[in-house]
């Protein structure tokens, strides 16, 4: 809901409809997997490219969408942990909870 509000139901290369949010660094990584800037929406078409093409859709990232560019950077070696602690999702949830509504509204 967060990605398709953050890019206007808008695929983040082609500009076409989003259809398919992309996770920026791997779902498996629980910590990063729900942080808003590992998400960017994308055509099928173009996360199937994103998918099978990791370091072209790095190199736009850069191009395009700087901060998630520089979150991946930051970020792309998770700690290999367990699940999230309840304190943790919390504190996730109240962000998303927050980007939804300034985004709405």
């Amino acid at each position: 809901e967060l990605v398709h509000a953050t890019f206007n139901e808008k695929c983040a290369n082609c500009l076409g409809t989003g259809t398919e949010p992309h996770h920026i660094i791997k779902r498996r990584h629980k910590p990063q997997r729900w942080h808003p800037l590992c998400g960017v929406l994308l055509c099928r078409t173009c996360h199937n490219h994103a998918e099978s093409f990791p370091s072209v859709f790095e190199h736009f990232l850069q191009q395009h969408l700087p901060d998630n560019s520089e979150w991946l950077k930051e970020n792309r070696t998770p700690p290999v942990r367990g699940p999230l602690l309840d304190h943790e999702k919390q504190e996730i949830l109240a962000e998303l909870r927050r980007l939804i509504a300034a985004s709405q509204g």
